[in-house]
């Protein structure tokens, strides 16, 4: 790589970046949807809003869409599997049966929003201002069988055409990300980078929270509009999104063995996505 993913964020219009992983309300700052080369300057992990009725949409099928998800059980991420998922990225998805409201108006313009159903379950997705093509997020539910929670990471988008996608030259990606880690795992929301090479077809970048603290590297192999591969025992898969690879999102999970802080193989899990710089 010519120069280290990080030091783009030095570079790029002299934007500060900052996540909280904490608890508390959310005080998010929108990005500008018009501004291609902005990214957000605040990601929240809770992004709590006032909760109107369920959307009259459960759940319709976007032929069009692609995606992924990966599934965790018994609040354990060293269980996490893919798994299916579909539906209507602006409205309601399906994971595992599941039907999973992804949208809100009333978040759309934030970097994150929150969902919940009394304290049952648990969903942070970005707001569509933010990622107009991609729809990732986590989604957990409270009180399952065994240790009680469940935990599921997604993407879903509009992928580019596979004549539409880049033959050459290379590119930054920059944007959001919600992830967790450990053996008692909390979701949080942070923020991500990657270099594309299309000429080599290749993707390395990284997510992190907390002032890009332990971040996580990920890496990959572009293969048509699609993507993945491990890195230093971390798998990960996405898709390019977008009429010309505008965006990408994507999830990961694995057991990390080289997290810079961190002394031992961590587990961890997430999913994200990021906007051509």
């Amino acid at each position: 790589m010519k120069k280290s993913i990080l030091a783009v964020f030095v570079s790029a219009a002299a934007l500060t970046l900052s996540a909280c992983g904490g608890g508390g309300d959310d005080d998010t700052q929108p990005v500008d949807p018009k501004a291609t080369s902005s990214v957000p300057n605040q990601a929240n992990s809770s992004g709590n809003v006032n909760q109107p009725s369920q959307p009259a949409n459960t759940g319709k099928q976007t032929t069009s869409a692609a995606g992924a998800a990966f599934f965790a059980d018994q609040n354990d991420l060293t269980t996490a599997r893919p798994i299916g998922v579909s539906g209507d990225r602006d409205s309601v998805i399906s994971i595992n049966g599941h039907n999973i409201t992804v949208a809100r108006p009333e978040f759309e313009d934030q970097n994150f929003g929150t969902t919940s159903d009394d304290g049952k379950t648990r969903t942070i997705t970005n707001g569509r201002n933010i990622m107009s093509y991609v729809r990732f997020g986590f989604h957990t539910e409270f009180g399952g069988a065994g240790n009680g929670k469940q935990h599921y990471v997604f993407a879903l988008g509009d992928p580019t055409p596979t004549d539409k996608m880049p033959t050459s030259g290379d590119t930054y990606y920059i944007g959001l990300s919600t992830f967790a880690m450990g053996t008692n795992p909390e979701f949080r929301t942070g923020l991500s980078s990657f270099h594309v090479n299309f000429d080599e077809k290749t993707i390395d970048g990284e997510v992190y929270g907390d002032s890009r603290v332990n971040p996580i590297g990920l890496g990959g192999k572009i293969n048509g509009n699609a993507f993945s591969g491990s890195k230093d025992g971390v798998e990960m898969q996405g898709h390019f999104y977008g009429p010309q690879a505008e965006q990408v999102g994507g999830i990961f999970k694995g057991t990390a063995t080289d997290i810079p802080g961190i002394d031992e193989p961590t587990p961890v899990m997430g999913s994200f996505g990021a906007r051509r710089l």
